[in-house]
């Protein structure tokens, strides 16, 4: 797959020929359209059955947002404000009724994405409601609420019972959601600002998700055994590529960043969430602020990142590629087996790994990356004529590294997931 520069000279030249131009590019790209449509075409694995977020605890989140929504309904005359949330809201319990293969890839995904999806509109109506009707929302009543918030996060237990697989993202997922709750319960100090009113009931919300997600953990102790992990992947992680910008990438002087930053800034925040939350936003961190199953899947995840990212440390980031004349030595045709690569490799880490919720988390990743590909591939497809020859062959070469790192995050799961659980 080696990568090489490509000077493209006919595109220059066609600038000045028009409507004529685009026809004879897509009549040539006949070929290559069948050729990303029959990539889109191949199936993804599909896990589509939760097993961190159970149906009560999201129903119960969503009928808190759905009751705040009743509020603001009641107080405006604006129906579109109202319709806009209430679309976003329903828009979220859709998807968990009827989960995407590409985003987000799983039950499971879709209902923390839900959940979250929840608390932000809880906050945009909250603070909507305080401009309306200030009067209602004091001082007093704000102090009242804060202490009550200070109440439940200390009776807040999250207990680490349980197979120690299923614990680790289950407990995880309670421990992240106490973290924002905690965050946020005093993020605005402005005296009975809409702000402020915002911020503690997004901590409302949070502590009810997280109290919900921690009531279903039950068995026995496993907090050794958590432990025990945090401390194996703290030493593998001594050994992870990191994806740190370079100032030279070998081969092209005028680069500044290679791909693999790239591919944490875009898809990371995203796609590996776990392991960018601030300030919990290490495996060192969170460990170190009591959350060691968040700790685990933190370090998990940046294992698997540093397998995703390896082979694209001395890609220059793609933004530079048009001026440096960069692509890559694939075409079209190409692609179906790169993603064949992947999705096999998805499905080899979930048989070795035995399909637990853990190998279902760390597999999130891998999904959406395959599906983030097929989305650029699938726009190219439909629109050709939208894309100059660069843009084209950028947009496709980006495409085929997310398969990649797709392909090498999965390769690496298995043996994250035995390190995980000893």
């Amino acid at each position: 797959m080696g990568p090489r520069r490509r000077t493209v000279l006919g595109s220059l030249a066609a600038v000045g020929l028009g409507v004529g131009y685009w026809q004879r590019r897509r009549i040539r790209r006949w070929g290559a359209i069948g050729d990303l449509e029959a990539t889109v075409a191949l199936d993804l694995p599909t896990i589509h059955e939760a097993t961190i977020v159970d149906e009560g605890v999201h129903d119960d989140a969503h009928e808190r947002a759905t009751e705040r929504l009743t509020e603001l309904e009641e107080l405006i005359d604006d129906g579109p404000i109202v319709d806009l949330h209430r679309r976003r809201i329903e828009s979220a319990r859709e998807a968990v009724a009827e989960p995407s293969t590409h985003d987000p890839p799983t039950a499971d995904a879709a209902r923390l994405d839900a959940l979250a999806t929840y608390r932000r509109q809880r906050e945009v109506i909250v603070r909507r409601l305080v401009e309306e009707e200030p009067g209602r929302w004091d001082e007093i009543a704000l102090d009242d609420r804060r202490e009550g918030l200070e109440g439940r996060l200390e009776e807040l237990a999250i207990p680490y019972a349980g197979e120690p697989g299923d614990v680790v993202v289950s407990a995880a997922a309670a421990e992240y959601a106490r973290h924002v709750a905690r965050v946020r319960r005093r993020a605005d100090e402005r005296r009975a600002s809409a702000d402020a009113w915002a911020d503690v009931e997004t901590a409302t919300a949070a502590v009810e998700d997280a109290a919900g997600l921690a009531s279903g953990l039950a068995g026995e102790d496993a907090e050794g055994s958590i432990e025990a992990a945090v401390d194996r992947l703290d030493q593998r992680l001594d050994h992870v590529v990191a994806p740190t910008a370079a100032d030279d990438v070998p081969g092209h002087p005028d680069a500044d960043v290679s791909h693999a930053v790239e591919l944490q800034a875009e898809v990371g925040t995203t796609v590996y969430d776990g392991v960018h939350r601030a300030p919990a936003s290490t495996a060192e961190a969170a460990a170190e602020g009591g959350d060691l199953a968040l700790a685990v899947e933190n370090g998990a995840l940046a294992i698997l990142l540093g397998a995703a990212i390896e082979p694209l440390t001395e890609v220059p980031a793609s933004h530079q590629w048009r001026q440096l004349g960069f692509e890559l030595d694939v075409d079209e045709g190409e692609l179906r087996g790169r993603k064949r690569a992947a999705t096999g490799a998805i499905e080899d880490a979930l048989d070795r790994a035995g399909d637990g919720p853990l190998a279902r988390r760390l597999c999130w990743p891998a999904l959406s990356l395959v599906g983030a590909a097929d989305t650029t591939l699938g726009r190219l497809a439909a629109d050709p004529r939208a894309f100059d020859a660069r843009e084209w062959a950028i947009r496709r070469d980006r495409a085929a590294l997310e398969y990649e790192a797709a392909r090498r995050h999965a390769e690496a799961l298995a043996e994250t997931v035995e390190l995980v659980v000893g």
